[in-house]
């Protein structure tokens, strides 16, 4: 097999997860990422979050995909929360692979500290290529909740 053909296959094999989409509230950017990954291969891919509220302390967001193109496996809160040393409190962690939807929701306990202001990872994604084709993400729900 010539290095054209293997690089023909890899790209034929290759799942493109969707074009980067941004998504503003009434307290901040959530930005969605763009990635490719090879049929069978799992990632972790971080959305991001860019918070204008001087306290950021919770987020509830539903991202949308497509099920016969990539399983999310996991979700998890991203270091964003943590940055000032509170605890995260999961409040909702829904992924329905049938419906190709994945729900998370936390907040953070004020252990004393401030929220977060600024920019980070607000969620963590598991994912995995299960054909060839292209998914996007996309938020169907976004709610950013702050301290004060």
């Amino acid at each position: 097999m010539t290095k054209s053909s293997r690089l023909f296959i890899l790209i034929i094999l290759s799942v493109f997860l969707g074009l980067t989409q941004v998504v503003f509230a009434q307290d901040g950017i959530i930005t969605l990422p763009t990635d490719t990954l090879n049929v069978g291969e799992t990632k972790t891919i971080d959305v991001g979050i860019v918070c204008s509220a001087t306290d950021c302390a919770a987020i509830d967001i539903t991202i949308q995909y497509d099920p016969a193109v990539i399983s999310v496996d996991a979700a998890e809160a991203g270091g964003f929360w943590t940055q000032t040393g509170n605890t995260v409190f999961p409040v909702a962690n829904a992924i329905d692979a049938a419906a190709g939807t994945v729900r998370f929701a936390s907040v953070t306990i004020n252990s004393g500290n401030p929220g977060v202001t600024g920019s980070g990872s607000a969620v963590r994604l598991t994912v995995t290529a299960l054909t060839e084709g292209t998914s996007a993400l996309n938020v169907t729900n976004l709610q950013l909740g702050s301290l004060s």
